[in-house]
């Protein structure tokens, strides 16, 4: 998991103009996790 996130901000750090993507790609998933735990 450690890995994941450290990739999301590997991420952020690249391409910061699509700041909005990444984080609808990271909300989505945190709220599918969130909704089934």
């Amino acid at each position: 998991m450690s890995g994941f996130l450290y990739g999301v901000a590997l991420q952020c750090k690249l391409d910061i103009r699509s700041k909005n993507l990444l984080v609808t790609c990271y909300i989505v998933p945190l709220i599918f996790f969130l909704l089934m735990g």
